[in-house]
């Protein structure tokens, strides 16, 4: 059993992830769905990284599916993010996930979040894309979630619930909770699926083209005896860029002999 400072800890992070990821969908840099589960798996990679606690390391590691080799970009997807969480602790080991369908809280696909604290979701009649991206996730595993960010977080539903609960054009409100309680459900073992594990790159990139999911991220969670065996890809390296007008001043005026001194008095 994973302590209270750990668990407290990683729901942190992600609450944190979840904020900056929303200013970026203020900001317009968020275009589309995937591209939000995407943004927020980096996010919370970036709060993750190395985190020490209570004698356990924290980290995160991201695969894409597009980049993955021919075709890959091709597949059809039914989920945006798989989630996948690793402990390897004296006292636990677990190795399960959950899959993620992310939509915006637009209501045009059939799902909204309402309510002055955002705290309802609410569910009509599905688009027949929403309703096969959820059918294709939960063919695969029942733990299969729907995210539906909003300007507050996001709210987590489970898929099922999701397509049970589309009547027709009237509203139907679905159990649901904040992605602070999804996470902590998954840290305490009471939502996952164990057949979604990976142990490296290799079988992560398998399970994403198995589940037809766009993004992974893995949540390590290693004692001292526990070694992680994904593999990170190096940094980007930032791709020189041509000086402009100001850059040619600046280079000009650091190049500028220095002036003559005045000359002295008789």
């Amino acid at each position: 059993m994973l302590s209270t400072t750990v668990r407290e800890a990683v729901i942190a992070a992600v609450n944190v992830a979840v904020t900056r990821t929303l200013e970026d969908v203020s900001a317009g840099l968020v275009e589309d769905e995937p591209t939000f589960s995407a943004r927020l798996a980096t996010r919370i990679q970036d709060g993750l990284r190395a985190l020490v606690l209570d004698g356990v390391t924290i980290s995160a590691h991201i695969r894409n599916l597009a980049d993955r080799g021919t075709g890959a970009a091709e597949a059809v997807y039914g989920a945006d993010l798989l989630v996948v969480l690793r402990v390897d602790t004296d006292d636990d080991t677990v190795n399960k996930g959950a899959l993620i369908q992310a939509k915006g809280n637009t209501g045009r696909e059939g799902v909204r979040v309402t309510g002055e604290q955002r705290h309802r979701l609410q569910v009509t009649t599905l688009t027949e894309r929403f309703r096969t991206q959820c059918d294709r996730m939960l063919a695969f595993t029942p733990a299969s979630f729907v995210w539906v960010y909003h300007d507050m977080g996001v709210r987590s539903a489970t898929a099922a619930s999701v397509t049970e609960g589309s009547p027709g054009r009237s509203r139907t409100t679905v159990a649901s909770t904040d992605i602070a309680d999804f996470v902590d459900g998954l840290l305490a073992c009471t939502i996952g699926d164990r057949r979604l594990n990976a142990a490296d790159n290799r079988t992560l990139d398998q399970l994403l083209v198995d589940a037809g999911a766009r993004t992974g991220l893995v949540v390590e969670i290693m004692g001292p005896d526990g070694a992680t065996e994904f593999v990170d890809p190096p940094a980007p390296r930032e791709e020189a860029r041509r000086p402009d007008a100001a850059d040619e001043d600046l280079i000009a005026a650091r190049l500028k002999p220095d002036p003559e001194p005045p000359p002295k008095g008789p």
